[in-house]
């Protein structure tokens, strides 16, 4: 008996493209106006969505004001 060709093959239902609902991240939410903020930004009122702690560096520029 010969193996199946590379065409016949399929990949298993978890590596096939298709994402289960539990593994698709949840959608964000503004902290601000509760909005959905799909980006870095609230598209309704421009709130940042990120929640990274600054480096040393950025701190103290913003901190010097430059």
């Amino acid at each position: 008996m010969m193996p199946p060709a590379a065409t016949d093959l399929q990949p298993p239902a978890d590596l096939a493209g298709g994402a289960s609902p539990a593994a698709e991240p949840a959608m964000r939410r503004c902290r601000n106006c509760g909005a959905a903020a799909p980006g870095s930004h609230c598209p309704d009122c421009g709130q940042e969505t990120s929640l990274a702690l600054p480096t040393a560096g950025a701190f103290l520029r913003e901190a010097a004001g430059r």
